[in-house]
């Protein structure tokens, strides 16, 4: 939907959010074994939350 232009979203977001997430696992990795398991649903709930904000800025009153 993003690269077709069906939401406002830049399409660098499809790059930044995925490999900024993945570096945010493999710091936590790094200072506790195991911490970076629940990073591909922050991922995800940034993804949507991006989604949601844009689609909803023209409704604002």
């Amino acid at each position: 939907m993003v690269v077709k232009g069906m939401l406002p979203v830049k399409k660098l977001a499809l790059i930044c959010n995925p490999v900024f997430i993945m570096l945010l696992g493999q710091l936590l990795n790094l200072i506790v074994e195991g911490a970076d398991s629940g990073t591909e649903s922050l991922g995800w709930l940034l993804m949507y939350l991006v989604c949601a904000m844009k689609l909803t800025d023209g409704e604002r009153t």
